[in-house]
């Protein structure tokens, strides 16, 4: 059994946690990741890393280097040790290497853990390598901005589209 330590202080807007922070059962810590076998868990291989989080909305993206055909996995939330606060069954691969799990914290603080199951091994080594707790606003302002960046470059290039569409008729 690996274990983190847990942490004091709250997530803010954004919080990256770095795979030492979590724990396993069946896996191996490295300097790049959990390294999970190509075998049968049955149990969680990696959980963590017990942080108080606060009311709101809340992505959890999972980070993971994985063969071509990754395994199944299961993801969940879980508040206080008990309480199950979001649960997503998925299959890794290439390009299905972040999958994400949004869920909301009702109390005012609550400490979460964040588990990996696997369902189905894959062929090969899949690497555990941390995963990016984002609040739901903080995900708001950020496709706004970018929103406002597209718009604005649109903008730039109107006077472009318009006297051409005046060349043309």
């Amino acid at each position: 059994l690996q274990t983190a330590e847990p942490s004091s202080a709250t997530a803010g807007p954004r919080a990256e946690l770095l795979h030492s922070r979590f724990s396993t059962i069946g896996g191996e810590p490295s300097d790049h990741g959990i390294i999970i076998p190509p075998r049968d868990i049955e149990r969680h291989v990696v959980f963590g890393p017990y942080m108080p989080v606060a009311r709101g909305r809340y992505r959890i993206t999972f980070n993971f280097a994985v063969p071509d055909l990754g395994p199944v996995v299961k993801l969940d939330v879980l508040s206080n040790g008990v309480n199950l606060l979001a649960q997503k069954e998925v299959k890794l691969g290439r390009n299905r290497a972040q999958p994400s799990v949004v869920f909301s914290v009702f109390s005012e603080v609550e400490v979460l853990e964040y588990r990996v199951r696997i369902i189905t091994p894959a062929g090969a080594e899949t690497i555990f390598k941390g995963a990016t707790l984002e609040e739901r606003a903080a995900m708001r302002a950020h496709r706004r901005k970018a929103m406002l960046r597209r718009i604005s470059n649109l903008r730039a290039k109107l006077p472009f589209v318009a006297s051409a569409a005046k060349k043309a008729f």
